[in-house]
């Protein structure tokens, strides 16, 4: 998994938000995104500045999760910025580095303070390519609520006429058996005879919807502790 972290790309099934999403529109989904993640060990709202006249500036989620950084804009979904796993602390000091390996053109950033946000709503409605931030949304919030668990965010990759698109699902087990809930539907539902210790396309075999199986290019698991 370490390999894969740095090329981890995680899209909603479906095609890809228009780029011409206004500023506030953008910002109001950042701004739910974050509240959905909740009290993360440290997240951020932020404007990057681009050497590009036609596109200037963006804004973009930065957050924690799973001992790694990882990088939220609504029109393309969730994908890492770290090169390594539990080196959080060290990568948040060479942060643009990291961006612009995403995107050259990136030349700066900046945090979003309160007072610009204070007056603004979060959106309502679906997250754009939210699957990986509603996963690891409602890992947290099983974890506040047993203590331990163990769980694991599986990733899936599906070629499709739109080209391949990718979604995220929380994999977990409780004293019934193992669950899979998908942020797609809200729902979660038990898998029998499914490990969370099998292979990742093991697991997605197992849940990936049979409209989409043929097309299964490739799985990722994070394992969450």
């Amino acid at each position: 998994m370490a390999r894969l972290l740095h090329a981890f790309l995680l899209l909603a099934v479906g095609l890809p938000v228009a780029l011409g999403d206004g500023a506030a529109h953008g910002l109001a989904h950042l701004l739910r995104a974050r509240n959905e993640l909740g009290a993360a060990p440290w997240s951020a709202i932020v404007q990057l500045t681009r050497h590009d006249p036609d596109r200037p500036t963006e804004t973009a989620l930065v957050f924690e999760f799973a001992d790694a950084l990882w990088f939220y804009r609504p029109v393309d979904g969730t994908q890492s910025l770290s090169r390594h796993w539990n080196n959080v602390a060290r990568e948040r000091l060479r942060l643009l580095e990291l961006l612009r390996e995403i995107d050259p053109a990136y030349s700066a950033w900046r945090e979003y303070p309160a007072s610009e946000l204070d007056t603004l709503a979060p959106s309502t409605g679906e997250l754009p390519n939210g699957c990986f931030i509603q996963s690891a949304a409602e890992a947290r919030r099983l974890s506040r609520k047993a203590g331990r668990m163990d769980a694991c965010l599986l990733s899936y990759y599906v070629a499709t006429e739109e080209g391949q698109r990718g979604h995220t699902v929380l994999c977990y087990e409780d004293i019934s058996g193992t669950q899979v809930y998908d942020p797609a539907d809200g729902r979660t539902t038990a898998v029998r005879s499914l490990s969370l210790r099998e292979k990742a396309m093991n697991l997605a075999r197992a849940v990936v919807p049979d409209r989409l199986l043929r097309g299964l290019t490739k799985a990722a698991t994070i394992t969450l502790r």
